[in-house]
């Protein structure tokens, strides 16, 4: 994150996001594990590494067929809809931002940047 956290107005609301999204937990949103600000002021976040790439790349880069495409779709859907059920709205919903990790031979979405 580029804005400085030393204004209290900024500060607040980087302290409104951190709980709201440690509150999102879904298999397919990407898990935040730490939120502080550094000693330059400049918030962090530390969030779950997600092997992969966007849905896009994954989807051309392996020729996956029409159905697997759908199910990573849905996923990606099943998650928007949990945090919509809390509230949450993801303002930059694109390609880049609905990464594919495989596990365990699966692949599977994750949605970030929420």
């Amino acid at each position: 994150m580029f804005e400085d956290a030393s204004d209290p107005r900024f500060a607040a609301r980087v302290e409104l996001e951190r709980q709201t999204l440690a509150s999102l937990e879904h298999p397919n949103i990407a898990r935040i594990y730490d939120f502080g600000v550094a000693s330059d002021h400049r918030p962090y976040m530390v969030m779950e590494h997600v092997g992969g790439g966007s849905i896009v790349e994954i989807c051309r880069g392996r020729g996956l067929p029409l159905r697997a495409r759908v199910a990573l779709f849905l996923e990606a859907c099943a998650a928007i809809r949990a945090a919509h059920t809390l509230g949450v709205l993801h303002c930059n919903l694109k390609p880049a931002n609905i990464l594919v990790q495989v596990v365990g031979g699966e692949s599977h979405a994750k949605v970030i940047d929420f």
